[in-house]
């Protein structure tokens, strides 16, 4: 029975002490659930509460509240009907009496939000609450509405979750019990996810009235015991309860992290890597890791309350509070569809004062979940033969009758991708044919989702993509958003359409949904009535809510996909009918609002996305004859021949880039993992594209330079590589290390991860290679010119713009040319080939991955194992940069392959015979496997001669133990990086091994200095940190701050106590305002302070290299340079300070400069001049500004259409 019956509501407060107070080990739990999107849905949902509320005692039940308040009217139904017991839906709430004593009935914790309320709405909210008798709310500031990218109030006066909690505690006082939420691993809407901060805000709900406290939904339990360790330790002495969420099927679950921006273990991602695919086996690796989850709280912690999400699904949440032992296991009982009240199976409640020892208990649970967990694909599928008929999510074609049909995570409509990742990958559509290209690449997979959906296509639509591809070809131009074939009882086995046990027969009606003109749609809905002979049925419906069909009034419901199995009833998995085509075409019309936001309201973009939304109908049409696999496609005149029965797919065309790099801080130190490195990414990048070429060949090309172009021969099932002897004796292109390596090492990585058929038919076309750079990379020239090139000119050039000159020749900019072009290239064969399935910047294994193979690559084309940080920066972006143990790649470059030329006899030692003759990389490059590839923010803290940083700090903080990257650096808001070319050149090496050798001759005066050195750079990345964290909690003081100060030279920001009793004084001797009260009101505040320690940091840093230069005689920062940069720093207002990136030298410089209005044309005048007064040196300093600066990501798959110029460049060779 219940453990909730009572004749009046309860607080959660009181039922959480009355619990602890019976017994401090005994556990308890709520449950959490959504209103369905149907009524049905909504039926079946109140008998399933009821039989779960019956079956497995949750002390109260959670009732969400949707973004925006968009479920208000069912969320507050669904609450009520709880918390009075009343599940039959045909029973109306108005003739129940709310003191009415039920046994049935639960208490209801309704979720709100302040998203899109005001004052009035809020009061009508509350008050309605108070009517049905509701008592217990959960107080949440809400996401944003999507379409928009940051949180803004509708009324002011309700900013935060503590106004929230505020005004119902003023207006209502103690009626209502408030929880609150906490986030274990940081706000998810943060930039830097500052846990002390975030447990300071909790801490100041607390105060404001909070009861209680159900964090945030997490998978990593090591960072929820630490957090949960602060929030004590903080004083906060509310209850606080961790959200549990079984993972039902993968791609929910990577949605949800994503949208919760929840870090994911990466043993947890690699244990569900191999079993992705199959909904069993992960939902039965879901049970087992959260039994294991709630195990280790209960045992390492104090916490005895659990709140589960469920997904309105049954059947996990049974099986894991069965798996605990904390409840006993219910005799199977059918589920009865559709429900009208609750049907309860035979139960055995455990008796709440039984003798249980529930440690005991646990401890067996914990142990049986861990070792079930290692072999849960082996076991899903009896696990899950008994599932009832909904229980896995139900998406677009489930049963719209199921409690979990529709979407499940709260958010509503939206574009499945955050706006920015959207204008990278369909770009800026301007007419239907650009639309039609967007459906198009995702078909052939160029791209990898579309706004309606957020995966890859899957296999099964190989069988149709021809037919497909026809449907939204340009002048057609009908715009499939769901499909699939026919299918004539394949085997349940079968590994693109099988589903469900062994030995049975699945069956498959053709069906197709597409967007298509209102006199296409009323031409193929007389077609079917005409031609149709009763095989066809379709559904039609517009945004203005009008709907057609050729179904009769109340028709059957049209069960598409079907399965027949030994001993069990015919499944019906997908299915198309009125109610649920209805739900699914507000939400798909919807979505093109969704898109239509990310532009301008009178662009041509957003007009397009109107007039489409406005005009277009939304058509589902299926096919009755599954015996006849074409029947459909004949129908609708998709004019393409008949593919084969098992048609190859085109070679996708894959596009990944790369950022290039500035060390600001660090240059020598980043040697050693005890020094930290500040990186910043730029926004230029190299980007390498991939598409089918030749059969046994592999060329790449790089059209920016004369006749640089490498053909290489391949033998698919030898694995033999050989360069051709054209390349290998063109003056042009030669053996190039890097591209060589490259191919090399991915390649020899995809022989040993990929299976042979799946890598034969990834090459069986053949590899056309495309790689170019953002013309930052390289040094440009204005024709007749001897000056540097100005910023007017090298906007005015054409992206990726010809050199004109052989590769061997080129000037560089010192942004990391090599690494971004390594990193891509590398990036964009592993996930070309297989080897990994995605570059998104929340996969630490991919990423990681390619890292590795990065740093190989590139170390092996340099012959040494260098910094690293340039790789680093291309794969992970901006970062706190610590270099990993060289000792992991010593063995790999103990012999360095070399690719012989083709028809020459075997010549150098070392010559490749195969691919599969390289040593076995995953013990050395696997991430998982190998610990020394692990970067130091966690461990560098504790060591002795470790300078740790804030940022590291924090990543600390937000990170779990076995995370893979390092800690994330950006620039404080407001301030911007400033690069220069200096077309004089150094020679890196010579420098690095100048400064190595003196400090192999003067170990003690090097590490001296280097710590001083070392101290500084983290001085000024903590600076960086506090500027992030005043920006956050005082956004108007940081703005006037910096308002001020971009007017002034920084020699007259004065100085600022350290806190040790000394003070900083710089600028005195400039006659600046240091002592007056204008030069101290920076001072003031501590966006102010913060400032000036950067100032004072860059200055610091700036004279610590300038005497590691003088010491080893290694021109660091050479005198011109320091001139140069002098001139800038000193002379123009708002800058921080500059440097000479990485090992200094000629190459280049940057600034750094509070952001203003002309401020970098200033700069740009002032370093030209500074350069030109330098041109009587032997150096003969051409300096000019580059266009790039700070960029945000690293690695990334990228559009061929969105990135400007980059289809232009790359036509004739893939196209």
């Amino acid at each position: 029975m219940p453990s909730s019956s009572s004749s009046s509501s309860s607080h959660i407060t009181t039922k959480i002490a009355q619990h602890t107070s019976s017994s401090q080990s005994r556990p308890f739990w709520s449950l959490e659930f959504f209103p369905p999107k149907t009524s049905q849905g909504q039926a079946n949902l109140l008998a399933r509460m009821s039989r779960m509320n019956a079956t497995l005692s949750p002390q109260w039940n959670h009732v969400t509240w949707g973004a925006g308040g968009s479920t208000k009217e069912r969320s507050l139904e669904l609450a009520a009907r709880g918390q009075r017991g009343v599940w039959d839906p045909v029973v109306p709430m108005e003739g129940v009496r709310e003191d009415l004593d039920c046994e049935a009935a639960m208490d209801s914790c309704l979720h709100l939000t302040c998203t899109n309320v005001d004052k009035d709405s809020l009061d009508e909210t509350l008050e309605e609450a108070k009517r049905l008798g509701i008592r217990n709310i959960l107080a949440l500031r809400g996401d944003p509405p999507r379409g928009d990218e940051y949180w803004v109030a509708a009324d002011s006066r309700f900013q935060r979750a503590t106004d929230l909690v505020e005004y119902i505690r003023q207006s209502h006082g103690d009626f209502f019990c408030i929880g609150v939420a906490g986030y274990p691993e940081g706000y998810c809407d943060s930039l830097d996810q500052d846990i002390d901060r975030d447990v300071r805000f909790l801490k100041a709900k607390q105060d404001c009235g909070a009861d209680f406290v159900v964090t945030q939904l997490f998978y990593d339990v090591d960072v929820f015991v630490e957090w949960y360790r602060r929030c004590r330790e903080a004083g906060i002495t509310i209850p606080i309860l961790p959200g549990i969420m079984p993972i039902q099927n993968y791609q929910s679950f990577r949605r949800m992290t994503n949208l919760c921006k929840s870090k994911v273990p990466p043993t947890v991602l690699a244990a569900l890597e191999p079993i992705r695919f199959d909904d069993a086996a992960v939902k039965e690796y879901g049970v087992h890791l959260a039994i294991s989850m709630i195990a280790r709280l209960y045992l390492e912690t104090d916490i005895r309350g659990f709140h589960l999400c469920t997904l309105n699904l049954e059947k996990s949440v049974r099986r894991v509070l069965e798996g605990l032992g904390w409840v006993e296991c219910q005799q199977e009982g059918a589920e009865t569809l559709p429900a009208t009240g609750a049907k309860v199976p035979s139960f055995k409640s455990r008796d709440t004062h039984a003798n249980i020892d529930y440690r005991a208990v646990t401890e067996e649970a914990l142990a049986r979940a861990q070792a079930a967990a290692k072999g849960a694909n082996r076991s899903a599928a009896a696990a899950t033969s008994d599932a009832t008929w909904d229980e896995f999510p139900n998406g677009r074609f489930g049963d719209a009758r199921s409690p979990a049909f529709g979407e499940i995570d709260g958010y509503g409509v939206s574009l499945k991708v955050p706006p920015a990742d959207a204008l990278r990958i369909w770009g800026y559509p301007v007419s239907d044919d650009d639309i039609s290209a967007i459906f198009s690449s995702y078909l052939v997979d160029k791209i990898q989702c579309i706004p309606w959906c957020d995966a890859p296509i899957f296999d099964e639509t190989l069988a149709i993509q021809q037919w497909l591809l026809a449907l939204n070809a340009p002048g057609k131009g009908w715009w499939t958003v769901g499909s699939q074939p026919a299918v004539d009882g394949v085997s349940s086995a079968d590994p693109t359409y099988g589903f469900g046990p062994r030995d049975g027969y699945v069956y498959q009606k053709a069906f197709v949904e597409f967007f298509m003109s209102e006199s296409d749609k009323d031409a193929l809905a007389a077609r079917i009535e005409a031609e149709g002979q009763g095989k066809l049925t379709f559904f039609a419906g517009n945004r203005r809510g009008d709907f057609e069909t050729n179904m009769p009034q109340g028709g059957q419901v049209e069960a598409v996909t079907w399965g027949i199995f030994p001993g069990k009833e015919i499944a019906q998995p997908t299915i198309i009918e009125e109610e649920s085509f209805k739900a699914w075409r507000d939400e798909a019309f919807d979505i093109w609002r969704e898109w239509e936001s990310l532009f301008p309201k009178r662009s041509a973009t957003a007009q397009l996305m109107r007039e489409i939304g406005e005009k277009r109908w939304l058509v589902t049409v299926v096919h009755h004859d599954y015996k006849d696999e074409a029947g459909l496609w004949r129908f609708l005149r998709a004019d393409v021949a008949q593919p084969q029965a098992a048609p190859q797919s085109p070679s996708p065309t894959t596009v990944v880039s790369a950022p290039g790099k500035v060390l600001v801080a660090g240059g020598y130190l980043v040697l050693s993992p005890a020094y930290p490195g500040l990186v910043i990414s730029t926004d230029a990048r190299f980007y390498s594209v991939i598409a089918a070429g030749t059969a046994g060949r592999l060329s790449i090309r790089s059209p920016q330079f004369t006749q640089a172009v490498w053909h290489f021969d391949l033998d698919i099932e030898s694995g033999a590589l050989s360069l051709s002897s054209e390349s290998a004796s063109s003056p042009y292109a030669g053996r190039s290390p890097f591209l060589c390596l490259a191919l090399v090492y991915s390649l020899a990585l995809a022989y040993q991860r990929v299976p042979l058929p799946a890598l034969r038919a990834k090459l069986a076309q053949g590899l056309e290679i495309t790689v170019v750079a953002d013309n930052d990379f390289y040094s440009q020239k204005a024709e007749g010119s001897e000056d540097a090139p100005t910023s007017q000119y090298l906007s005015s050039l054409a992206p990726f713009h010809p050199l004109d000159v052989a590769i061997r020749d080129v000037h560089k900019t010192g942004l990391g040319s090599s690494a971004a072009l390594t990193t891509s290239l590398v990036s964009s064969l592993l996930l070309h080939l297989g080897v990994v399935r995605t570059l998104e910047n929340d996969d630490d294994l991919a990423l990681a991955l390619a890292h590795n193979t990065a740093q190989l690559a590139h170390c092996a084309a340099q012959g040494k194992i260098g910094s690293g940080f340039d790789v680093s920066a291309a794969v992970w972006g901006s970062q706190i940069y610590r270099r990993f143990d060289a000792k992991v790649l010593e063995p790999l470059l103990a012999s360095i392959p070399k690719i012989p030329v083709t028809g020459a006899p075997k010549g150098e030692a070392g010559e490749l015979a195969s691919l599969r003759d390289v040593e076995s990389l995953g013990p050395h490059l696997d991430p998982l496997q190998q610990p020394l590839w692990k970067p130091s923010p966690l461990s560098a803290t504790t060591t002795s001669n470790a300078h740790p940083t804030a940022f590291e700090g924090l990543a600390a903080t937000t990170a779990s133990s076995t995370s893979l990257r390092p800690a994330p650096l950006s620039l404080p808001a407001g301030i911007s990086l400033l690069l220069a070319d200096v077309d004089a050149g150094s020679n890196t090496p010579s420098l690095v091994s100048s400064v190595q050798a003196w400090r192999t001759k003067k170990p003690e005066w090097a590490k001296q200095l280097y710590d001083v050195i070392a101290s500084s750079n983290s001085a000024l990345a903590d600076a960086f940190a506090r500027m992030a964290l005043a920006q956050g909690g005082a956004a108007d003081e940081y703005k006037e701050t910096l308002e001020w100060a971009k007017g002034r030279k920084s020699s007259e920001w004065g100085g600022v106590s350290d806190g040790c009793g000394h003070g900083h004084a710089h600028g005195v001797h400039d006659g600046g305002e240091t002592g007056t009260s204008s030069s101290t009101r920076l001072a003031e505040s501590e966006t102010g302070r913060a400032l000036i320690a950067a100032r004072d940091a860059l200055r610091s840093t700036r004279a610590g290299m300038r005497e590691l230069g003088r010491l080893s005689g290694a021109p660091v920062e050479p005198d011109s340079m320091g001139r140069v940069l002098s001139a800038a720093i000193d002379g123009v207002p708002g800058v921080l300070g500059g440097g000479v990136p990485g090992a200094g030298g000629y190459d280049a410089l940057y600034v750094l400069y509070v952001e203003a209005e002309g401020r970098r044309e200033a700069l740009e005048e002032m370093l030209r001049a500074a350069g030109k007064r330098e041109k009587g040196e032997s150096e003969r300093l051409r300096v000019g500004v580059l266009m790039s600066g700070a960029g945000t990501g690293g690695v990334r798959a990228e559009s061929l259409q969105a990135v400007r110029g980059l289809r232009e460049r790359a036509e004739g060779v893939i196209m």
